[in-house]
């Protein structure tokens, strides 16, 4: 077989493998394209919607110093804003995924960091964060803690004291006395 005869055999062969290459890889481009939209705002391994979460930071420290914020995620920082000395603030976040591990960070100006301790959003119940600097305490609420104002007790019910007799109260007997203890003398 000479040359130019095997290149007229192959050369349609190579055509079309490297057309089915590229028809596979925008295929699999596609599929996954569709995929990352169709979780729409779900978490990724559930079914549960994704909410962002509210950060609350309470710059309580004694000596009033202006704190940048930032949330570490993996590694990764994350600024959220500024929070002036003796003034709370409140940011928002919307976590990558339940289970990863969190910490909040603030920096003031030439100066070192306040780390928070670790922590992880538990899941679409979660609805605030709250840190307070100067005891560096993380404190947590769900989201109908957060949301949802106090019911407050209904008053109790005014009865018609015309059209009701008056309560008497019941009739029990007189307790009994205990009978004496005997006394014994030496």
């Amino acid at each position: 077989m000479t040359a130019a005869l095997w290149l007229d055999a192959a050369l349609p062969r190579v055509v079309r493998a490297s057309r089915a290459t590229v028809a596979g890889a925008l295929v699999l481009g596609l599929t996954v394209a569709a995929g990352g939209c169709a979780s729409g705002g779900k978490h990724p391994n559930s079914d549960e919607d994704i909410h962002p979460i509210a950060i609350e930071i309470d710059n309580n420290l004694t000596v009033p110093t202006e704190l940048m914020i930032y949330l570490e995620e993996g590694g990764v920082r994350r600024q959220l804003g500024s929070v002036p000395g003796a003034k709370n603030k409140t940011f928002q976040f919307t976590p990558n995924s339940y289970s990863d591990q969190y910490r909040l960070i603030g920096r003031a100006q030439l100066e070192g960091f306040i780390r928070s301790q670790q922590f992880t959003i538990g899941g679409s119940e979660m609805g605030t964060v709250v840190w307070n600097l100067q005891a560096n305490i993380l404190g947590f609420y769900d989201v109908l803690d957060a949301t949802t104002p106090q019911a407050e007790p209904a008053p109790p019910a005014k009865a018609d004291t015309a059209a009701t007799p008056p309560a008497t109260p019941p009739t029990t007997p007189p307790a009994t006395p205990p009978p004496p203890s005997p006394q014994f003398s030496r």
